[in-house]
């Protein structure tokens, strides 16, 4: 259910315009009653997100009945080695994209649509077709676009040839920071590319964890057009460290679910953002003339700490020593990814209890619904999805990662029942 106060005012502005004092008096406070009933239906809501407009609440035991059946299809790996995967992506010809990360290596991959590998483009290091990191991957009609956080730029090769376009760098001599932001503080990371002159930038506070485990990310597009101008589009804690002690000395570390800022680019070019401390999910246009907040209560998950720092987590006793005199949260995060994909819908991974797996939520972002809940295996993690297939990060017999694609059908379920399910051929488990 959609709780707006814009609709009290406007209309409430309106009457004014038109109609007698009276009745104005009259039909706005009916709409006042109106809207204080609309918000009691949910009197638990955090005060930074109570008085949000465009705010949908949703109830987790009112879910449209549907069901997702899974199927797995394709393993693309070809004995690559990868130690990490940083991004995928899927081009309009079925092909799939790798950024990874292995020992001294720094590559993109390519394969297509059946599994078969393809080619491979750059190497670890500083020069123009060199990186230190792939962070993201855009494909936009015939060009690949790869950011490098690591060297502030992003280089562009024809996605047919591979051959190398340009190669764009970011730094305050050529774009000066927004809002006295500077160097030293903040360092800057190219996120996404909308066209030649808009790029979305992230800065991220600069800071050593072991004295200062919790800092501030803040995203901004940049406009090149005419000038240089910044926009403001979101900010948001970043990574929080956990602050153990090493010998008399400060020392950090992060949990494997960590508390933690998300963002994402739909294919509609709409800005997803998220705080993994809870189930509150940002959808803005870049332009500003769209903006919708979803939010699920959810209870939260007691942090037991004997469960990080017995020890098969680590034979190194002077590891353990650090996690057992850090101070942890009380509870676990509430998300652990969103992922848009290509119909308009967001796909939310949530914790659980049970932390084997990860409990999946659809919002289809046309109709304002949850489209549906299921269950998925921790270790299988969905990081991309287009069409009718989801793309999952899993490790093989070796421990090295690969890509799994599953195809899925959406059934609308005939039963009245508020838990759709999940069903996975036996191939698929």
């Amino acid at each position: 259910m959609n709780c707006e106060k814009r609709l009290f005012y406007s209309v409430c502005n309106q009457l004014l315009i038109s109609k007698p004092p009276g009745l104005f008096l009259i039909i706005c406070a009916l709409l006042f009653f109106s809207l204080v009933a609309c918000s009691e239906e949910y009197p638990g809501l955090p005060d930074h997100i109570a008085n949000s407009e465009h705010l949908l609440v949703f109830d987790k035991e009112s879910i449209t009945p549907k069901q997702f059946h899974f199927h797995r299809e394709t393993v693309f790996e070809d004995s690559l080695h990868i130690d990490q995967i940083k991004d995928i992506k899927v081009d309009d010809d079925g092909r799939l994209y790798i950024a990874s990360e292995s020992w001294g290596r720094r590559q993109l991959h390519l394969f297509e649509s059946d599994g078969s590998y393809i080619d491979s483009l750059g190497m670890m290091g500083t020069e123009p077709g060199e990186f230190q990191s792939i962070d993201h991957i855009q494909v936009i009609d015939e060009a690949l676009f790869l950011s490098d956080e690591s060297l502030q730029r992003v280089t562009i090769y024809n996605r047919y040839d591979f051959s190398l376009i340009d190669t764009l760098t970011f730094h305050q001599e050529k774009f000066p920071f927004p809002d006295g932001l500077t160097p030293d503080l903040y360092q800057l990371s190219p996120f996404a590319i909308l066209d030649n002159e808009s790029h979305i930038i992230l800065f991220r506070q600069i800071r050593n964890p072991a004295y200062e485990p919790e800092g501030l990310m803040k995203i901004y597009l940049l406009e090149t057009d005419g000038g240089i101008r910044w926009t403001k589009l979101a900010e948001m804690p970043d990574l929080t460290w956990l602050v153990g002690d090493y010998a008399g000395s400060p020392a950090a570390f992060t949990l494997h679910l960590p508390e933690q800022p998300l963002h994402q680019l739909s294919t509609n070019n709409r800005l997803i953002t998220a705080h993994t401390s809870e189930f509150l999910i940002t959808s803005r246009s870049i332009n500003g003339d769209y903006v919708k907040f979803y939010y699920l209560p959810l209870q939260s998950i007691e942090l037991h700490p004997s469960e990080i720092n017995h020890p098969r987590f680590s034979h190194n006793n002077q590891v353990l020593r650090v996690r057992e005199s850090a101070v942890y949260p009380e509870y676990w995060p509430a998300l652990y990814s969103i992922v848009p994909d290509n119909a308009n819908r967001i796909w939310v991974s949530t914790i659980p209890e049970n932390r084997d797996r990860l409990d999946w939520w659809v919002i289809d972002e046309d109709s304002g619904e949850l489209v549906t809940r299921f269950a998925w295996p921790f270790e299988r993690p969905i990081v991309y999805v287009k069409g009718n297939s989801v793309y999952t990060v899993e490790k093989d017999g070796m421990g090295f990662e690969r890509v799994v694609r599953y195809r899925f059908t959406e059934v609308l379920n005939g039963k009245n029942t508020t838990h759709p399910e999940i069903r996975m051929s036996d191939d698929a488990l």
